[in-house]
């Protein structure tokens, strides 16, 4: 994390390309057996595929540059793992929460980055 003046300026979490592509392909599996036809599907099974192509020690950044200081810290990654989990086990009560947790954070994002 980068702070100046009381502010975030950007927080930068890393994780090694292999852990990152364990991760994607128990999720994938996850995803293949309950919800295939979810967008979310697709779009991880593109990034997965395009991390393939990099060298095995690797390193994945996410960078969230000036968007830490609206939404750090950032309990998304938890949100996207409890609301799947909760898919898997069959509880929509749960993967609903989980969702609209994700929803209520990132939607003011996503309506600032068209206002301007």
């Amino acid at each position: 994390m980068v702070e100046s003046a009381g502010r975030v300026l950007t927080v930068r979490i890393q994780v090694p390309l292999a852990t990152a592509l364990e991760r994607s392909s128990a999720t994938l599996r996850m995803l293949e057996a309950t919800a295939p036809d979810m967008d979310m599907y697709d779009e991880l099974d593109g990034v997965h595929n395009w991390a393939q192509d990099f060298p095995p020690d690797s390193v994945l950044e996410l960078d969230y540059g000036p968007l830490a200081d609206r939404v750090y810290p950032d309990e998304s990654p938890m949100d996207v793992r409890l609301g799947l989990e909760c898919l898997a086990e069959g509880d929509l009560t749960g993967a609903a929460a989980a969702y609209r947790r994700l929803a209520s954070r990132w939607i003011p994002i996503r309506q600032l980055a068209r206002a301007s």
